[in-house]
Order: C-alpha cells, then sequence, then structure tokens
C-alpha cells in the first residue's frame, strides 16, 4: 500500500465539478517525504505514467459520452497518487483532445441526400461509395449500413482522398461523432479530482507535467496522440512526434491510461508500437510498456475493435495489467 493519500482524494469525487483547491493540493505535495524524480530519471530507473484524453466531454454525461469515465478516472487518480508516492514515476504525461468548430470528424462537415446537415444521436461511420460524387454509406458503429449516403459539404475532393487514405493505411473508415472537446469549451477542461491529483504528484515530487495537444488539424483525426491519421506535410506537428515517442525508451516504466478505449487509447498505444518497431526499429522498448486496463471504457458498448488492437499490440510485448493488482 502506498503512503497516507491527500486529504483531498476521494473516489466518489471523480464526477464532482468544483474549483479545485490547488494551493492545499500543493502544500499536500511538498510535505510528503519523497525525494525529487530528477535524479532517478537521469539514472534511467524513472517511470513514465501516460494520461490519454481525460476530459470532460468524455465523462459519462459528456457531449461524447464514454460510460465507466468517472470510474476509471477514480482508479486512475489513486493509482497515479500511490505510484507517485511509492517514487515509481518520475515523468508524467497528458494528451489533449482539442477540435475547431468544424472538423473532418464533425457531422456539420456533411449533408445528407436532402442537403440537410447530417446528425444521428450516436457515432457513426462513413463509408466511401463513389469517388466520383463523392458519395458515401452510413454505417451504423458496428458496421451495419443504414441505407442513407451522406456527401461531403466542404472540401469534397480532400474528404474522397482522406477516406482512401483510411482504407489504404488500415484505418478503417471515417468516423463521425458529436460536437465534443470544441477548442474554448468546458469540455476540454479536466475533472477537479484530476486537476487536484496532478498538482499534488506534481508538487511531490518536483515534476513539471508534459501536455500533448492534439486534434486541432481541421482536415484530419488525430486518434493518436503522436500522429494525425492522415500526415499534413509543412504542418509543424504533421506527422511523427518523435520529442514525446523518444521518451519512452528512457524510462524505466512506461503505463498507459485513458480514454476511449477504441479511439485514442487505441489508436496511441498502436502508434507507439508502430513507431518503435516500424520507425526505430527498437521493438525491445514495448516490453517496458503497461496498459491500465481498468482505467479505459469505450465509448460503444462491445466494440470489436477493442479485443482486437489489445491482442494485435500484446504480440510485441505490451503487457495488460489492472491498477490495483500492482504492489509497489
Amino acid at each position: 500500500m502506498a503512503k497516507q493519500m491527500p486529504s483531498f482524494f476521494d473516489p466518489r469525487k471523480a464526477k464532482d465539478f468544483y474549483r479545485p483547491n490547488l494551493q492545499k493540493a500543493r502544500e499536500e505535495g511538498q510535505r510528503m517525504r519523497v525525494s525529487p524524480a530528477g535524479k532517478q530519471f537521469q539514472e534511467g530507473n524513472g517511470g513514465l505514467l501516460l494520461g490519454i484524453d481525460w476530459e470532460l466531454d468524455f465523462a459519462d454525461d459528456g457531449r461524447l459520452a464514454v460510460p465507466g469515465f468517472y470510474n476509471d478516472l477514480g482508479r486512475f487518480c489513486e493509482h497515479m497518487i500511490q505510484g507517485t508516492l511509492e517514487e515509481v514515476y518520475t515523468t508524467f504525461m497528458f494528451t489533449i483532445d482539442s477540435h475547431p468548430q468544424l472538423v473532418i470528424h464533425g457531422f456539420n462537415w456533411y449533408k445528407g441526400e436532402n442537403g440537410e446537415i447530417l446528425w444521428f444521436d450516436f457515432p457513426i461511420q462513413l463509408e466511401l461509395n463513389d469517388p466520383t460524387d463523392k458519395s458515401f454509406n452510413i454505417l451504423m458503429p458496428d458496421g451495419t449500413p443504414t441505407g442513407k449516403k451522406a456527401f461531403p459539404r466542404y472540401r469534397g475532393k480532400h474528404t474522397v482522398a482522406y477516406a482512401q487514405h483510411l482504407q489504404a493505411t488500415g484505418q478503417g473508415n471515417i468516423w463521425v461523432f458529436a460536437p465534443h472537446c470544441v477548442q474554448g469549451t468546458d469540455g476540454v477542461t479536466f475533472p477537479s479530482l484530476l486537476t487536484e491529483t496532478i498538482e499534488f504528484c506534481s508538487a511531490a515530487r518536483d515534476i513539471n507535467v508534459i501536455y500533448v495537444y492534439k486534434g486541432f488539424i481541421e482536415d484530419t483525426d488525430w486518434f493518436g496522440a503522436f500522429r494525425p491519421c492522415m500526415p499534413r506535410p509543412g504542418h509543424p506537428q504533421g506527422d511523427w512526434q518523435t520529442m514525446y515517442l523518444d521518451l519512452i525508451p528512457k524510462h524505466k516504466i512506461t503505463r498507459i491510461a485513458g480514454q476511449a478505449d477504441e479511439f485514442c487509447v487505441r489508436f496511441s498505444t498502436q502508434q507507439i508500437r508502430d513507431y518503435a518497431v516500424n520507425e526505430v526499429k527498437n521493438p525491445g522498448m514495448l516490453n517496458s510498456i503497461e496498459f491500465l486496463s481498468d482505467c479505459t471504457s469505450p465509448i460503444v458498448a462491445a466494440n470489436p475493435m477493442v479485443k482486437q488492437w489489445k491482442q494485435d499490440v500484446a504480440k510485441d510485448g505490451i503487457k495488460f495489467v489492472e491498477s490495483n493488482r500492482i504492489h509497489y
């Protein structure tokens, strides 16, 4: 078990939205008798905790709800605190999804067969039907055809090329979602309990948290933290984000958790695998990576993609563990 938990911590607060008391969290962290993280990292014994898209719009009651988010978050915060007090983690990295109002995965990018702006109450897939008339078949989340078609109302030629790129690179169809994590909205914000947890852990070990921003290029999805779904030459973040990826082999252990299982979590983990195996030719770095399987949930329950991606990356050495089964 970890040392005494901070006074603010209660997993039941994961669902509460309140003004975080950063000063109190920081003061409590500074009083903890743990060593600064710098020397441990320099000696090669550091630990990296990667939190993916812990934002309010993915909460159980968010604009793009992930059922189970709050329970996952409570476990994640407890694990983060324990890993800090037991001097496991020397680096924290958090991704932040952030989208413009008009984006290729948004309903307002498309129109229906009668010219109306597309809208469904749940995520849908768009399967390219005819590149000539730029028509797409609308599919349910599980791939079942609806018999309806959609057309881009914005940048049609690029949208067709994007769909073709996704298919050619094994990324599937275009997904379309309700507006979420829109820049300047509360949906981009971290839950209050996580904000206090980050402040406490940062203060306890003198760690500056690394934030990885993604999703703000309008004409490509950006599920994975380390590369857009379609490279955008000329954009400073239009391809591999090597400065973040190259931190992983500098740590003895890397653990990953976040939302949502079948999208940003899946793509981020697969990108780490692809970078290690195909880009830097260092598949051995994957043996130090563990995924916290009880700190993530899918948007679509029983999505077959969840099981498949985990089987794929496990073959290359990434392990799956439950946070409460890790003994310090």
